[in-house]
């Protein structure tokens, strides 16, 4: 999991969600009996590539934002 997030370019969330769900399903069992120091590291896990999406997603927003702007200034031209 932590590797599919710590892509230099673009992390890979889809390799990063199936990890999680296979682990969800496999770790279910332990999850439910004991709360053990796994569970802090794949919620932390989990929480960081929300964060990561979050700002991919900002990101990709402001760049086309930024886009827009370029064409109505040439177009304005």
């Amino acid at each position: 999991m932590r590797s599919a997030l710590s892509q230099a370019e673009t992390p890979r969330f889809k390799d990063f969600w199936e990890c999680r769900r296979q682990c969800c399903f496999s770790l279910r069992k332990i999850f439910l009996q004991k709360h053990v120091p796994i569970v802090g590291g794949y919620v932390e896990l989990s929480d960081e590539a929300r964060r990561l999406k979050e700002l991919l997603d900002e990101q990709a927003a402001f760049a086309v934002e930024q886009i827009e702007l370029a064409i109505q200034s040439i177009e304005g031209i």
